[in-house]
């Protein structure tokens, strides 16, 4: 645990309003809320694409018809019709939607939805880095020693 860090997002993190006058208890619990958003890691196939967006054989059909030429989308379809799928949360992936969609192949709404998949309720800790933290990392990050 980074105690120091811990320490600086209950002084001056967006919820350090919230965590005066409170106990080590409830400063744990209002920090390990799920009351936030980020993106994480999820490796998603076509299937997953039909399965969850309204549009979804119209953008597998989009990016099929543009694999020809745009050689990331060639691979990614391959991995997206097979078993092993794609990380729909990584960086890089996220970065060609954003492009395709800037390159006018999808469509805002529709580069918004596959983005969306890899995004999941997260706690201020998890999204700082930390993890669940208990009354005790809390009391320590406030008196030490860390």
């Amino acid at each position: 645990m980074d105690y120091q860090k811990l320490k600086q997002e209950i002084d001056s993190g967006p919820l350090a309003a919230e965590c005066v006058g409170k106990t080590d208890t409830e400063i744990a619990e209002l920090l390990n809320a799920m009351t936030g958003q980020m993106v994480q890691t999820r490796f998603i196939t076509a299937r997953t694409i039909l399965a969850e967006l309204p549009d979804a054989a119209n953008i597998l059909d989009k990016l099929d018809a543009v694999a020809a030429n745009i050689p990331s989308v060639k691979w990614a379809m391959r991995y997206l019709i097979g078993e092993t799928g794609i990380d729909i949360g990584h960086p890089g992936t996220r970065q060609q939607i954003e492009a395709l969609q800037t390159a006018g192949v999808l469509t805002a709404d529709e580069a918004t939805g596959l983005l969306n998949m890899a995004v999941f309720p997260a706690s201020r800790t998890e999204i700082i880095g930390l993890g669940a933290v208990s009354a005790g990392d809390v009391s320590r990050a406030q008196r030490g020693p860390y």
